[in-house]
């Protein structure tokens, strides 16, 4: 099945380039620590773009690379010694940032590279601080002579630079390279030249630490490192992982993964233990209750027995603070996190959102929004379906993009996923259905991409739309879309009758002056269904036999009746 999406997005590196500078002369003269953060995450993210640019598929130690190694050096010493509140030191990084910047040659590099956002930093609530803590304490206890930090990228690159700038701190010596782990994603490998081979072996280290985000499901990608290294000479107990968290080495899927996960030491920081330590991270916000994992059911609902189905996994960290009633969200460091609260504040100031009070490193403050949650049943009133059709031309004026939707693309997802859950039969109804929709030329929108109705709060006489920020930019399809993927999920959401979906396609379609819609819409509930009994069935898969288990192996059936019931109607030749 085709749960997941991965989205890029496209980077003029002379311009990125020219931003980051202004950037950095316009920083006070002692700069924030979030300011500095969101400098290193930012190139971090473009450092391992051109990279992948350059290797697209063997690492090789490239020169052209290294000016780009040196200003990560430079963000990474900032932002460890502002964390420990040595401005001096800070100061003196960033003039380095500054210079290796006017030093990079762009002719060497290509002049337009793919940027995908790091995942811990966008989504999972990683942060900087927390490889600063674990590689203080692995300079304490290990007391290497010198050491190479290997970064995997996408994330692992600027996390190793972390964990150098914070072995430095420490006294000793520390270097950077990084390496993409190749191939299926349970079975990882190295492709690497014999130049960066040579290097990576005549480090004149005693240590290598291995950094990244993982380990994901299975754990190949430490694996992989960890082996090459062992495989060329290193002892293992000279190989030190530095993952995120610690599963347990059985949970992994790769055998290899298992292997090592056993054979070497593990140094991580939790975000219980950095993070919410001493609330350095939230600022002067009083954060009181952990919302997360569907924690903010009890607050929405009367009765467990009303919670709609949630992946704990899949929820954003959040908080409610203070006494004035606000919620704390994880948005993001870097520009994800500044185009989140962007956004938060545009829905806040046409009323359809509660707004936005604050960006703290990477926390977004909202209201929090006294009311009642919408039940499908509330779509039996115009009002209501109404404002759900205002709401979307809203989205799709002010957030319309300048790419073009791929039909193809979405075909192909509703294939595999329809294919699995009801037969390979339903690959023919969906190529008509979306030869229907492919007539029309339709820009991708950043859409909402979670219109069920507990989303929707009744407050008074407003209907305030909640989690609309992040779900065209996650680690989960849709990404940005034609708007028709919102239309048709609010059709299926709501579980609209056909009376009902004919009301509110028209009042959208006056709303927006969309005037294809009908055309292109039976393809996109086809194709919105397809991911969704797909989702359903892979968090029910995952949770097994417990509550949310249970609802969404429920709801994977609910959605695949509609999809059987739709093909059968409008895919007919």
């Amino acid at each position: 099945m085709l749960v997941y999406g991965h989205h890029t997005v496209g980077l003029n590196v002379a311009a990125f380039l020219r931003q980051f500078r202004d950037r950095l002369d316009a920083l006070p003269t002692a700069p924030g620590h979030d300011a500095i953060v969101d400098l290193l995450v930012d190139w971090g993210e473009a450092e391992s773009a051109v990279a992948d640019a350059l290797l697209p598929d063997r690492d090789d130690d490239l020169s052209a690379l290294t000016p780009w190694r040196n200003v990560s050096d430079a963000c990474a010493d900032a932002a460890c010694a502002s964390w420990d509140g040595d401005a001096a030191a800070s100061a003196a990084a960033l003039a380095r940032a500054r210079h290796g910047v006017d030093a990079l040659n762009v002719a060497t590099v290509p002049e337009h590279v793919r940027s995908k956002a790091a995942e811990g930093f966008a989504h999972y609530a990683l942060f900087p601080e927390q490889y600063m803590d674990a590689a203080r304490r692995f300079a304490r206890e290990h007391q290497p002579r010198a050491v190479l930090c290997l970064g995997l990228r996408s994330i692992g690159s600027i996390l190793a630079h972390v964990v150098a700038a914070a072995i430095r701190r420490a006294g000793i010596a520390a270097t950077t390279r990084s390496v993409r782990p190749r191939g299926h994603p349970f079975d990882r490998r190295l492709a690497i030249t014999d130049r960066l081979a040579a290097v990576i072996a005549d480090a004149g280290v005693s240590h290598v630490a291995v950094v990244d985000e993982g380990p994901g499901l299975s754990g190949s990608s430490f694996a992989a490192a960890a082996d090459f290294l062992v495989a060329g000479g290193r002892p293992a107990d000279r190989v030190v992982l530095f993952p995120s968290w610690l599963p347990a080495g059985d949970s992994l899927r790769s055998t290899a993964a298992q292997r090592v996960w056993d054979r070497h030491q593990k140094i991580t920081a939790g975000f219980e233990q950095v993070c919410l330590r001493d609330d350095r991270l939230f600022g002067t916000i009083p954060v009181t209750r952990d919302l997360s994992a569907g924690g903010w059911r009890a607050h929405c609902f009367s009765s467990p027995d009303l919670w709609p189905a949630v992946q704990p996994q899949h929820e954003r960290r959040k908080y409610l603070a203070g006494s004035s009633g606000t919620i704390v969200r994880f948005a993001g460091l870097g520009r994800r996190g500044r185009s989140i609260a962007d956004r938060a504040a545009a829905l806040g100031e046409s009323e359809f959102g509660s707004g936005a009070l604050s960006l703290t490193h990477g926390w977004l403050e909202q209201p929090w929004i006294d009311g009642r949650t919408l039940t499908a049943a509330d779509a039996a009133a115009p009002r209501v379906l109404d404002h759900l059709a205002a709401y979307l031309a809203s989205i799709r004026r002010a957030f319309t993009t300048a790419d073009p939707e791929s039909v193809d693309e979405v075909l192909n997802m509703a294939i595999i996923n329809a294919s699995e859950g009801l037969g390979a039969w339903t690959a023919a109804p969906l190529a008509r259905l979306a030869a229907a929709a492919e007539q029309f030329a339709e820009a991708r929108v950043a859409v909402d991409g979670r219109m069920l109705p507990h989303e929707w709060i009744a407050a008074g006489d407003r209907f305030v739309k909640t989690d609309a920020l992040d779900h065209h930019d996650d680690d989960f399809w849709p990404g940005c879309r034609d708007i028709a993927w919102d239309v048709a999920g609010t059709i299926a959401e709501f579980d609209l009758a056909p009376d009902a979906a004919a009301y509110f396609v028209t009042a959208y379609t006056r709303h927006a002056g969309d005037h294809t819609i009908a055309q292109r819409l039976p393809f996109f509930e086809a194709a919105y269904l397809a991911y969704r009994q797909a989702y359903a069935a892979f968090a029910g898969d995952t949770l097994g036999d417990s509550v949310d288990g249970r609802a969404f192996n429920a709801l994977r059936q609910r959605y695949r009746r509609s999809l059987d019931e739709r093909l059968r109607r409008w895919g007919r030749s």
